[in-house]
């Protein structure tokens, strides 16, 4: 497995919110305090951080502490090292029992890949020119290289920008004070998301919850946005907002929703829904947690967005993204429409909708979302965009949620990482996740006609194979991507 298909398995944000605490706890201490102090002229890597005795972190690298420990008190291996201080070596050319024994056994022999160095007692080692005696020890270092990397010391520290990047924080290596003033509100924001119960585009809420609920919701909705003659974010929001919020909403919109949705208002709502939903808390003598209430309202929001101004016939038809695509415009114009669509739809105003988009976002699985989208990549465009959303597409058939936590590269290569040595179920995913982007790109270059009913099975290994000729040779196609797209005659 390579390095980036290990990270796409391995990493995934934090769990528990004692240990995001302790983190961001750690990073304010830095940032305001030391990094502050000394004009933020340090990055990342010159700071190593303590995980928490039992945390998911500390977990992954338990081992590979009480291994740098063995080894540094080790004295044939401080000797050893002694030797490798002058800088990294490569053994000799005769030294067969490297070449053939050693390095066959940490690598691929049909994936190329960085040899691994890892830094024992400051002195940069290739975890693959190591003795078999120490063989054993050097297993469990490559195992958490494989998903740390370089960066872990002996006395249970390890260095900043592999924390941040292992918990898929970014910038994961800030250097300036709006990079490690953006690491933070990163980490407020997780820790935010956690608290309304989300993890994905998955809330807890939806696994104890059904349609029924849901329409019970809906009914408190309707009634609230009718005794007020406006629509549910407005009227929770507009009593609560500051100009100080109005700031804070551009940089971290889940905080301002978690301080909104635990408002007297909000949990006035939340009293409401459970009484409708026969929660405890319904009945005479009980209190339902302040968190459920919280978790309800938050739900509500989604739903007021996501479901019919009326009551519904289908339940979540109303907020369909795919409406707002089109061909050949960039994300961003995309984002705007969406915009725009909410502002009319909800009559609220501009720090209101950057709420309401964090809520629909929270709640959908979209590319819309994905970080570092170029404003050059446009909709069915290109191959480029082709390869950006079939990766999305896998990564969320893989792991639903998982494109929530990777960026604009990430999915841009997933697919071609994800085909090394992939077996006869992956490559079928792999092609399964190709399909549709390939067909709308070659709808959009008038290869294929627009058709409302789908296309054969003939229909898209054309456009596949009109994809691939072109990437081998763009100039080939000049003419044809002059064309424009066109329904079926």
């Amino acid at each position: 497995m390579n390095n980036a298909i290990s990270e796409f398995y391995f990493k995934r944000p934090e769990n528990r919110l004692q240990d995001i605490d302790h983190l961001t706890d750690y990073m304010e201490r830095l940032v305001h305090g030391t990094l502050r102090s000394h004009g933020y002229s340090s990055s990342a890597p010159h700071w190593y951080y303590p995980p928490p005795t039992h945390s998911e972190l500390d977990n992954v690298c338990a081992e590979a502490f009480a291994v740098l420990k063995k080894l540094e008190a080790d004295e044939k291996f401080q000797q050893y090292l002694q030797g490798r201080s002058k800088g990294i070596s490569r053994p000799g050319g005769t030294d067969w029992i490297w070449h053939d024994i050693i390095v066959p056994l940490f690598s691929s022999p049909k994936v190329a890949a960085a040899l691994p160095v890892l830094t024992v007692s400051n002195i940069k080692l290739l975890l693959d020119d190591v003795p078999v005696y120490w063989q054993h020890d050097i297993e469990v270092l490559l195992g958490v290289h494989r998903i740390i990397g370089d960066g872990i010391r002996s006395n249970g520290t390890i260095r900043l920008d592999r924390v941040l990047k292992y918990y898929l924080i970014t910038p994961s290596s800030p250097q300036t004070a709006v990079q490690w003033t953006a690491v933070l509100d990163s980490l407020k924001e997780r820790r935010a998301a956690r608290v309304l119960g989300h993890d994905g585009q998955l809330s807890d809420l939806d696994l104890i919850m059904d349609e029924q609920d849901d329409k019970r919701i809906l009914d408190i909705i309707y009634n609230t946005q009718a005794e007020h003659n406006d629509s549910l974010i407005n009227y929770l929001a507009m009593p609560f907002f500051t100009i100080e919020l109005q700031r804070q909403i551009a940089n971290t919109p889940t905080v301002v929703l978690e301080r909104l949705v635990n408002t007297e208002n909000s949990l006035a709502l939340g009293r409401r829904l459970v009484k409708a939903l026969d929660w405890y808390g319904s009945k005479a003598g009980e209190t339902c947690p302040q968190p459920v209430l919280a978790k309800l309202v938050w739900r509500a929001l989604w739903l007021s967005v996501a479901a019919p101004p009326t009551h519904p016939e289908c339940l979540y038809s109303n907020f369909d993204l795919v409406r707002f695509t089109g061909q050949k415009v960039n994300y961003s114009f995309i984002r705007n429409d969406i915009v725009k669509d909410l502002k009319d739809r909800l009559g609220v105003f501009a720090p209101v909708v950057h709420l309401v988009m964090r809520v629909i976002e929270a709640n959908t699985s979209s590319e819309l979302w994905v970080r570092g989208i170029p404003d050059d990549l446009t909709y069915a465009g290109s191959s480029r965009w082709v390869h950006f959303r079939s990766g999305f597409i896998l990564a969320e058939a893989i792991a639903p949620g998982s494109s929530k936590h990777m960026n604009f590269e990430q999915l841009l290569n997933l697919l071609a990482e994800y085909s090394h040595e992939a077996s006869p179920e992956r490559q079928a995913l792999i092609a399964a996740s190709r399909q549709a982007p390939a067909v709308q790109w070659a709808v959009g270059i008038g290869v294929q006609a627009i058709k409302h009913q789908g296309y054969s099975a003939e229909e898209i290994e054309r456009a596949i194979e009109v994809l691939e000729e072109h990437e081998r040779d763009p100039e080939l196609n000049a003419e044809m991507l002059r064309a424009v797209p066109h329904y079926e005659s």
